[in-house]
This record gives C-alpha cells, structure tokens and sequence, in this order.
C-alpha cells in the first residue's frame, strides 16, 4: 500500500515537472496556491489529497481530471463568453482573409446544386473546404468571361471528393 502511494507520488511530480519547471515554488506563488501544502507535497513527494488537487487546479487552471490522473490535456478549457468570442471572431478577420458574406452564400448555393445534380454528398469538413475554395475563386472572377469562369467552379466542384 505504502509503495503504491509512493508511485502515485512520483507520477504525479513526474507529470507536473513540466508544468512548474524549474521554480516550484515561483510557480505555486504565481497560481496563489497557499507554499504550505505545496512545499509539503512537494518536498515529500507526495500526491496531494484530491481536494487539494481542485483547489490547485482551479488556481493554475489546469484540468483536474489530468491534475489526478494523467488524463486529458493539463489546461483547462475556459468557458468562453459572448465578450470572448466576439473578440475572437474580430481577431480571426483582422489576421485571415476576409470571405465575402455574398460570395460564400454564392458559393453555398453553387456547391449544393451541383452535388444534388450529380445525386452526391459530400462530408461537412469537405463542404467546407470547397466553400472556401468556391469563394476566393468567386472573389477572382473574369468578369469578362462569366460563364467560362463559373464552368470552371462548377467542374471543380463536380470533380470533387464526394462520399
């Protein structure tokens, strides 16, 4: 029994090494966990009571299921907000291409007429994938050859990997 808690000990401190680095201390100060119960379990090399470990895991957001076990990613995943997300979406525009509202729903029409047309389907990841494509070749259209150009889109899309 003894030697079971002695190896729980060690996996643990093994699977936060890369967590705390190299100032454990430094690190449970940063994550306001109280240097008590750190430097207790640390300097033992003991896992730490599962209560504790909540209590640690929200302070450093890290995942607890992984903080006990190994398990999962070692962060948390934060709840987001609709502030978070928002500001997410205005940093995606502000660092990718931008896709015009009117050429993907273009696109989205081309690409759903083709495909019941030809009596196929296609994955959503693929969909979007072709989507994308669709739209930067909406958004570089010959506007002296329309139809040329828009039997072209509609040949790649008739050309693609449809389950």
């Amino acid at each position: 029994m003894k030697a079971d808690k002695e190896q729980l000990g060690i996996e643990f401190w093994e699977r936060m090494k890369p967590v705390i680095g190299d100032t454990p201390y430094a690190w449970a100060a940063q994550n306001r966990i109280p240097k008590s119960s750190f430097q207790s379990a640390y300097e033992r090399k003991a896992k730490p009571l599962n209560k504790t470990l909540d209590k640690w895991a929200a302070l450093a957001r890290l995942n607890p299921e992984w903080l006990k076990t190994g398990i999962g990613h070692p962060k948390r995943q934060p709840s987001r907000t609709k502030d978070d997300l928002t500001e997410l979406a205005n940093e995606a525009f502000a660092t990718q291409e931008f896709i015009n509202p009117l050429h993907l729903a273009e696109a989205l029409e081309i690409l759903e007429d083709v495909l019941l047309r030809t009596n196929r389907t296609m994955s959503y990841e693929s969909k979007a994938e072709m989507l994308i494509k669709i739209c930067h070749l909406l958004d570089n259209i010959d506007e002296s050859n329309v139809k040329q150009s828009m039997k072209a889109i509609i040949d790649i899309v008739s050309e693609a990997k449809a389950s």
